[in-house]
């Protein structure tokens, strides 16, 4: 309810799993002093309200498996103390540049949307990021080939389920850090990089589903 937006001291609202229907009140930006929202799991509608974006104390927002709508307001590049951001299984269609401003951020989670086009540049600039899921979307085209340079911190990347193309990444391996590696039911083309053989923590690499070729286990 939109009375909500009267908590002005209010710090963690946790609302996950219910029967919630209509649309996220824009009067939750009243409570400014939120750290934490979550609306995870309900029947929300339409898209986000912009004026989310004045949470700027933020640090974790959960808007998934809704029925949310339309492309993420570009104020979310105002929560830079963010990081913690999943609105994964709903049905957004567009990711903001301004994302690029949350240069806090470690997990975030977009699966089972309706992203598509090329895998978003601003992402490249979330050098602080730890998990990356983005499976089960539409994204096209190649990945940079100096993903693993600008992303060295991730220990777990998901992309599988897309239509990426081109190769792997030579890069990935300089990720000290990666330790899941899910790229499954893409068109990736190519060999496997030898570089591989440095990703000494990895501990799964899903492959299934592609085009790969040029390597053999001799």
């Amino acid at each position: 309810p939109q009375e909500l937006g009267n908590l002005f001291r209010l710090e963690f609202l946790n609302m996950f799993s219910n029967f919630l229907g209509g649309t996220i009140p824009a009067r939750l930006s009243n409570c400014s002093r939120l750290l934490m929202l979550s609306v995870e799991s309900n029947d929300l509608g339409e898209g986000i309200p912009s004026e989310i974006g004045s949470l700027t104390k933020l640090v974790n927002l959960y808007l998934g498996r809704n029925n949310l709508k339309g492309k993420l307001p570009a104020s979310l590049g105002n929560l830079t103390s963010l990081t913690k951001l999943s609105f994964g299984d709903n049905n957004i269609g567009g990711i903001p540049d301004d994302i690029a401003k949350l240069t806090q951020i470690e997990i975030l989670e977009t699966s089972g949307n309706n992203l598509s086009g090329v895998f978003p540049p601003a992402v490249y600039n979330l050098s602080s990021l730890k998990l990356l899921y983005m499976y089960d979307n539409g994204f096209s085209g190649s990945l940079r080939p100096d993903f693993g340079s600008l992303l060295p911190n991730l220990e777990q990347l998901n992309l599988r389920e897309n239509n990426l193309t081109g190769p792997i990444p030579a890069t990935l391996p300089n990720i000290s850090t990666l330790q899941i590696l899910e790229f499954e039911n893409n068109n990736l083309i190519g060999s496997i990089p030898l570089s591989f053989g440095k990703a000494r923590k990895l501990q799964y690499f899903g492959l299934a589903g592609n085009s790969l070729g040029s390597n053999s286990f001799g």
